[in-house]
């Protein structure tokens, strides 16, 4: 997930969001979010790039947000050490 207003501040801000998979999601604090659209977008992690459609959220706290579905996906191995 990314906030909206992060978007906003990218070269990502005049792209075509495509249409959201869920209208609203429940927020940390239990409120509702809206879901704007989704984008596509690739991140570049050290020396790996990887594809990924991230939902735009509007009041989102956190400038981004890296869900289980992108780690699983990608084989991610977090050292909490």
């Amino acid at each position: 997930m990314v906030s909206s207003d992060f978007i906003s501040k990218t070269s990502l801000a005049n792209e075509k969001l495509l249409p959201p998979t869920h209208g609203r999601i429940k927020g940390e604090t239990g409120n509702f979010l809206n879901v704007l659209g989704v984008v596509l977008i690739v991140l570049e992690i050290k020396s790996g790039k990887f594809h990924h459609a991230v939902h735009i959220v509007k009041d989102l706290h956190q400038a981004f947000i890296l869900g289980l579905d992108f780690l699983r996906d990608n084989s991610a191995h977090i050292d909490f050490e």
